[in-house]
């Protein structure tokens, strides 16, 4: 069961990110929110979905790894490297060593803010539970190496369907010491205003998530009127990993229409 959690967006990815304004400015919103809602279990700082051109990244990189050591595990060039050769995401590689270069800068910010100005000392909840949402797969290794064992959420991709078909991804971030979590797709507004259904994709998922050790997963979602299929098979196979969509969809058809219309509304499903 997923804790309740409080998201919060907050770029770190520019030329800004060492102005101390800008610093102040994240450290006064991030506060805000914990004392305005102390009984969240966790707080969700998420990376930008669309990065900007020019970070002060190598900085940024030199800061962290004197302090945490990240060249043991990968040095700056081979993440830049690995980034380079994702060609098969919505912008190209060029997308995903943007998104790595603005990544390291907001982990540095957020942990010059956290760990070193202890921005959270003197807010209601100072042991709050921070995490970090949206964060690029390659960084991963080097994520647990700043948070040992820590809650890594990421998307393998905007859909279900495509997400799937990369188990490498998801073989690599399961041995990667981090706690792996999936943002995963019901309903993306990439699509458009066709009709979606995820839930084959989404069952797909879950067996690959399970043989790789991830630990759970979040949503996303725009229209809510297409997803009561896919809720119905969630909420069933999270208790039940014998579950298929066919069995929920059943169960929820004859819910809503009893059982002679069943069989009916399940082939629309299919």
């Amino acid at each position: 069961i997923a804790p309740h959690t409080f998201g919060l967006g907050v770029s770190g990815g520019h030329q800004g990110a060492d102005s101390p304004a800008f610093q102040d400015m994240c450290a006064a919103a991030l506060r805000a929110h914990i004392d305005t809602y102390p009984d969240v279990d966790s707080y969700i700082i998420s990376m930008p979905e669309f990065h900007a051109e020019d970070t002060p990244y190598e900085a940024a990189w030199q800061r962290l790894d004197k302090k945490y050591h990240l060249s043991r595990v990968h040095t700056l060039e081979q993440l830049l490297d690995q980034a380079a050769a994702r060609h098969d995401y919505p912008g190209g590689a060029t997308r995903i060593v943007r998104a790595v270069k603005g990544d390291i800068v907001a982990l540095d910010l957020f942990d010059r803010l956290l760990d070193e100005k202890k921005i959270l000392d003197d807010c209601v909840k100072p042991d709050a539970d921070i995490r970090f949402t949206a964060v690029s797969e390659e960084l991963a290794e080097v994520y647990n190496q700043m948070r040992p064992g820590g809650v890594f959420t990421c998307a393998a991709y905007y859909t279900s369907a495509h997400a799937a078909q990369r188990t490498e991804a998801f073989e690599r971030l399961g041995k990667a010491g981090v706690r792996p979590i999936l943002t995963m797709t019901t309903q993306d507004d990439n699509i458009g205003v066709l009709p979606q259904l995820s839930t084959a994709s989404i069952h797909e998922l879950l067996g690959v998530m399970r043989r790789c050790n991830w630990e759970g997963f979040g949503l996303r979602y725009w229209m809510i009127t297409e997803m009561d299929p896919t809720a119905a098979y969630l909420s069933a196979v999270t208790w039940d990993d014998s579950a298929t969509p066919e069995s929920a969809y059943r169960d929820h058809a004859q819910a809503l229409c009893g059982e002679e219309a069943r069989d009916d509304l399940v082939k629309c499903f299919n």
